[in-house]
């Protein structure tokens, strides 16, 4: 089913008034794009089959939290990204009581298994603690188990073989059946917490933010918005890094924030 403006705004409209929730912070096409794919998914016959679906149904706002995070997609992406904050922002962690890195709208979870066998090849597993947040409780509870979607397992492997990591990747990862997990060895000292990116939370300790690819699928006043909850969060000289092909500059305006590397859209935090 292809949607409008109008069937948009009309979507829109149920959502806010059942959930007061403004989903049109989003940007359209990406709205757009996720609406389609779960109207057709679940086979809504019209626009008005889903409009009396979200009147009667109470799972209807967390599936749809589910549906409009933004997938991460492979392990290692980027794998100069990773190289760079293995050999120049990973040494800031180490010897730093209470260090905490965070990970602000988990979806699937490539980033976070990236960034936790880097912390183990690096003898920082122990050492740093995780703050896993989503606003979907669906993608809470998968990131928890650690699955790994094995559709894209070779595109990880690859990845993790271009950023030069220690060891042999498969022996990170359980086999049991058709499903690939990450060793829950790595979880020890990962909490994971309901927290829509857009709602304020403290965070103590915060030397580093992993929100890559994320906020390009914003509205710019959301954008802002989103960013500065972050970055309000973190210690100075301590480090945000979004993806490459984001161009967030304007909504990083008057929030203390210095591009560190502009190649691999690394910024840290100053004191002005």
């Amino acid at each position: 089913m292809k949607l409008g403006v109008t069937e948009i705004r009309k979507i829109n409209f149920a959502l806010k008034n059942k959930f007061q929730f403004e989903f049109s912070d989003y940007s359209f096409y990406f709205l757009k794009r996720q609406l389609e794919s779960y109207i057709t998914r679940n086979n809504f016959r019209n626009i008005d089959d889903f409009l009396r679906y979200i009147h009667t149904c109470e799972q209807i706002e967390d599936n749809l939290r589910e549906e409009l995070l933004v997938p991460e997609n492979e392990m290692f992406r980027d794998p100069t990204m990773w190289e760079y904050l293995r050999d120049n922002i990973l040494v800031s962690l180490k010897n730093r009581h209470n260090a905490t890195v965070w990970f602000p709208e988990a979806s699937s979870g490539e980033e976070l298994f990236s960034f936790l066998i880097m912390l183990y090849e690096n003898d920082l597993i122990n050492d740093v603690r995780v703050l896993v947040t989503s606003s979907s409780k669906f993608c809470l509870k998968k990131l928890k188990t650690g699955v790994v979607r094995s559709k894209g397992y070779e595109n990880n492997e690859t990845n993790y073989k271009r950023y030069n990591g220690q060891n042999d990747f498969g022996k990170y990862f359980d086999f049991i059946d058709s499903k690939i997990l990450l060793h829950n060895k790595f979880y020890q000292n990962v909490t994971f917490k309901q927290h829509s990116v857009w709602n304020p939370i403290q965070v103590n300790g915060l030397k580093l933010t992993i929100f890559r690819n994320k906020a390009i699928y914003y509205s710019n006043n959301f954008q802002h918005k989103v960013l500065k909850n972050i970055t309000s969060n973190l210690i100075v000289g301590s480090f945000l890094i979004l993806g490459a092909k984001e161009n967030v500059r304007n909504s990083l305006i008057d929030l203390d924030i210095d591009e560190h590397n502009k190649f691999e859209k690394i910024f840290r935090k100053v004191n002005r």
